[in-house]
Protein backbone atom coordinates (compact mmCIF):
# COMPACT_ATOMS: atom_id res chain seq x y z
CA UNK A 1 0.00 0.00 0.00
CA UNK A 2 2.82 2.40 0.83
CA UNK A 3 4.64 1.61 -2.40
CA UNK A 4 1.50 2.27 -4.46
CA UNK A 5 1.01 5.70 -2.90
CA UNK A 6 4.67 6.59 -3.46
CA UNK A 7 4.46 5.54 -7.09
CA UNK A 8 1.18 7.37 -7.66
CA UNK A 9 2.55 10.59 -6.13
CA UNK A 10 5.67 10.25 -8.26
CA UNK A 11 3.60 9.80 -11.41
CA UNK A 12 1.41 12.78 -10.52
CA UNK A 13 4.54 14.85 -9.90
CA UNK A 14 5.92 13.92 -13.30
CA UNK A 15 2.61 14.70 -15.04
CA UNK A 16 2.22 18.09 -13.36
CA UNK A 17 5.91 18.89 -13.85
CA UNK A 18 5.63 18.09 -17.54
CA UNK A 19 2.52 20.25 -17.77
CA UNK A 20 4.32 23.17 -16.16
CA UNK A 21 7.31 22.73 -18.47
CA UNK A 22 5.02 22.69 -21.49
CA UNK A 23 3.12 25.76 -20.28
CA UNK A 24 6.32 27.70 -19.65
CA UNK A 25 7.47 27.07 -23.21
CA UNK A 26 4.05 27.55 -24.79
CA UNK A 27 3.27 30.83 -23.02
CA UNK A 28 6.79 32.27 -22.91
CA UNK A 29 7.05 36.05 -23.21
CA UNK A 30 9.91 37.47 -25.21
CA UNK A 31 11.79 40.26 -23.45
CA UNK A 32 12.24 43.53 -25.29
CA UNK A 33 16.01 44.26 -25.48
CA UNK A 34 15.31 47.95 -24.93
CA UNK A 35 14.16 47.19 -21.40
CA UNK A 36 17.56 45.76 -20.50
CA UNK A 37 19.27 48.83 -21.96
CA UNK A 38 17.12 51.18 -19.87
CA UNK A 39 17.64 49.13 -16.69
CA UNK A 40 21.42 49.37 -17.17
CA UNK A 41 21.18 53.17 -17.15
CA UNK A 42 18.95 53.36 -14.05
CA UNK A 43 20.58 53.20 -10.61
CA UNK A 44 18.57 50.15 -9.53
CA UNK A 45 18.34 50.92 -5.83
CA UNK A 46 15.69 52.49 -3.64
CA UNK A 47 18.14 54.38 -1.49
CA UNK A 48 16.31 57.75 -1.36
CA UNK A 49 19.51 59.47 -2.45
CA UNK A 50 17.47 61.85 -4.58
CA UNK A 51 15.61 63.10 -1.52
CA UNK A 52 12.30 61.54 -2.49
CA UNK A 53 11.33 59.19 0.31
CA UNK A 54 8.18 57.25 -0.41
CA UNK A 55 7.10 55.78 2.88
CA UNK A 56 3.63 55.67 4.37
CA UNK A 57 4.21 57.65 7.56
CA UNK A 58 1.37 60.06 8.26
Amino acid sequence: MLLASIISLGVLGLIFGGGLAYASRRFAVEVDPRIAEVEEVLPGANCAACGCVSDTRA
